[in-house]
Order: structure tokens, then sequence, then C-alpha cells
């Protein structure tokens, strides 16, 4: 991803920011322990860690890891060419192991 510019970050809130940091750390923990982005395991696995964390209920985790990821992905394809879009949009699909696009392809291919 883009570095995220100075005028971004004053956009987003610092705990709401603390919590989608903590968020994407433990996504990518269980990724990696599981070698793969299982949502229907990861997700509930991951609010409730942050849950836990930052003494919130899971649905307010939610909310405010939304709230960042927002501003961040409109600053992401601000300026981005229809192509480079669909190229993020298909590995953010591809790498979801539970779509028929995020499951390991035969070698041959």
């Amino acid at each position: 991803m883009k570095k995220v510019g100075i005028l971004m970050l004053n956009m987003v809130n610092s705990a709401d920011g603390n919590v989608h940091d903590f968020c994407d750390s433990r996504w990518e923990f269980h990724i990696n322990r599981d070698g793969a982005y299982l949502p229907s395991k990861h997700d509930k696995l991951v609010l409730q860690e942050a849950a836990s964390e930052f003494n919130m209920t899971p649905e307010e985790v939610e909310k405010a890891f939304q709230r960042v990821a927002k501003v961040k992905a409109d600053a992401e394809v601000k300026g981005m060419s229809k192509l480079e879009m669909v190229e993020m949009f298909r590995s953010i699909v591809e790498g979801n192991a539970e779509t028929p696009w995020g499951q390991e392809k035969p070698k041959n291919q």
C-alpha cells in the first residue's frame, strides 16, 4: 500500500488507529500461522482479541477498524487507473482462501 499522507492521518482518530493497527497485526499473525486468510475463522477471532485488548465489544472494534479502513482505502485508490484497481481487487479476492479464486492453484497452471 502507498504511504499514508499526513492529511489522511489527521482524519483518523488515534484510538481507532490503534485498534486498526492491532487488528492488522493479529490478522497477519493468524494468516502466517494458518498459511492463508480464512475469514470465517480469523475475523471473529481478531475482533475478540482486539475487544479484550481495548476493553471494547467486538462490534465497537469492527466499527473503529472500518472507520480507519475506509479512509485508507479512499487514499489508496485515489488516482489509480482502472487496471491498477482491478489488480488490487484481484489480489484481495485471491488472498481469501475461502473463495474459489483464493484456493491454491495446481502447480501446472
